[in-house]
């Protein structure tokens, strides 16, 4: 067994037999001075106390640093659902405030708005409904009456030129210009 493990009864002294001082024969005795000891080796019993107080002491710190973690824990989540609630409670002022004091006043703007829109686009697809329509019955047209546009066409274009060779002296002696 190692020397640090052994049980020692009675500390040795360093430097000392095991035999017991003799005594001097002149003068009166002193009592005899005890050396300063280096140090006693621990004991196995004390070596177990010692790990059992660190065990308890390593136990303590974890079970605190538990409860100290739980209650702060608890300590957050009550921060949190406070905050929270503030934020819900703000979120329904907002929302009834918007649903009794807004509602009608953008139910109007709204109404409004919409209202020159559906003007306005009613104006231009109206022109351009109108638009569409007289194209496709000139296209219906043409296609059933071809015939009789082509000689229609002839005779208004007979019409046309003839009437030109009259205006056309007229238009040139306003104009400065003699003939064209």
């Amino acid at each position: 067994m190692p020397p640090i493990f052994q049980t020692v009864n009675k500390p040795e002294i360093a430097g000392m037999s095991k035999q017991s001082p003799q005594p001097k024969q002149a003068g009166p005795q002193k009592p005899a001075k005890r050396p300063a000891v280096k140090g006693d080796v621990a004991s196995k019993q004390d070596l177990v106390e010692l790990h059992n107080r660190i065990v308890k002491m390593f136990t303590t710190l974890n079970q605190g640093l538990v409860e100290m973690s739980n209650t702060k824990a608890q300590q957050d989540r009550e921060v949190l659902t406070a905050q929270l609630d503030k934020v819900e409670q703000s979120i329904n002022d907002m929302e009834g405030m918007l649903r009794i004091e807004m509602a009608p006043k953008l139910r109007a703007i709204v109404q409004e708005e919409l209202e020159d829109q559906w003007v306005m686009t009613r104006s231009r697809s109206g022109g351009r409904f109108f638009k569409f329509v007289l194209v496709a019955l000139a296209i219906g047209a043409g296609a059933v009456f071809a015939d009789q546009l082509t000689v229609g066409m002839e005779f208004a274009s007979d019409q046309l030129f003839s009437l030109k060779d009259k205006l056309v002296p007229i238009w040139g002696h306003w104009f400065g210009q003699e003939s064209i």
